[in-house]
């Protein structure tokens, strides 16, 4: 940049030349790094970017580990880690699926008479509240015994589901069961 004043002394048309190619240079160099940034506050700025989000798009799937000023960084399904600058997303669609699913989970007390086989009854509440639709199967609810006196059991149930309309729904199933 410091040399091109004595070009224009020189003879101007290779001074004005020199300018042109100085500049044109600056701003390919300015859209290369200047690209990713912009990108990447699109990016992030969409919600569904978050650590721990898994994203699939033509040619690029994986689990989002780290984001960067100019990349984020990938966990794709060999283990391998890969960066992904974020001018390569935009403008793709991206299926985006967040691990951290909602869920809540509540304990219930239940009372049984004339239980003869706790191992039965336990079995046997844990399938109906694995079939139930509410339910979530991927928490397997646990049961324990809280007190029992002759035949008489109390139960404890930890049970899941997506919402609260769900446990309470779980909750009415169990409490008007006869076991």
């Amino acid at each position: 940049m410091w040399i091109i004043p004595r070009f224009y002394v020189l003879n101007i048309s290779l001074g004005i030349i020199l300018s042109l190619i100085l500049v044109i240079a600056i701003l390919l160099i300015a859209w290369y790094a200047g690209k990713d940034f912009i990108s990447g506050f699109i990016i992030k700025s969409n919600t569904g970017f978050k650590i721990n989000s898994r994203i699939k798009t033509k040619g690029i799937e994986g689990v989002i580990i780290d984001f960067y000023p100019r990349n984020l960084k990938l966990l794709n399904d060999k283990g391998e880690k890969v960066l992904i600058p974020y001018s390569n997303l935009i403008g793709k669609n991206i299926l985006i699926k967040n691990t951290d699913k909602s869920r809540i989970s509540k304990h219930i007390t239940l009372k049984y008479e004339s239980v003869n086989n706790y191992d039965e009854i336990i079995s046997k509440l844990k399938f109906m509240i694995m079939m139930h639709p509410k339910a979530l199967v991927n928490i397997t609810p646990s049961i324990s015994i809280v007190s029992q006196k002759g035949s008489s059991v109390i139960l404890d149930i930890n049970i899941s589901a997506r919402d609260s309309k769900g446990l309470a729904e779980i909750e009415s199933t169990l409490k008007n069961t006869e076991l």
